[in-house]
């Protein structure tokens, strides 16, 4: 897990306390020891802060994805052409067709 992941996963522990669950009755205890060590609930900076991360966090991802898909792209068009290259005796057979041609094209200039 890297920083940014680490920071996200913090701020959205803090979200999801359960002393902001709407019936605190259940977490009367823990709501009480979270008040005597000092906690402060999550403000608008935590949630700009949680926004920030992810935000950065999806334009990495975004940034990889479009990287490995321009990859594959052209490694799938690499793959596409060796499928279509004609192989063994056809592929030995194309340098002479070609100079035939090129000989029935022009007659004087080939000799």
């Amino acid at each position: 897990m890297g920083w940014r992941a680490g920071l996200i996963f913090n701020l959205l522990h803090r979200f999801s306390d359960p002393l902001f669950v709407p019936d605190e009755r259940d977490h009367k205890e823990y709501a009480e020891y979270l008040r005597e060590t000092g906690y402060q609930p999550p403000g608008e900076p935590e949630r700009q802060e949680l926004l920030r991360l992810l935000e950065e966090e999806i334009a990495s991802v975004r940034e990889e994805f479009d990287y490995a898909e321009k990859a594959n792209e052209e490694r799938a068009a690499i793959e596409r052409e060796a499928c279509l290259a004609p192989e063994g005796e056809t592929w030995s057979m194309l340098p002479r067709q070609e100079a035939a041609l090129d000989r029935s094209i022009d007659p004087a200039g080939a000799g």
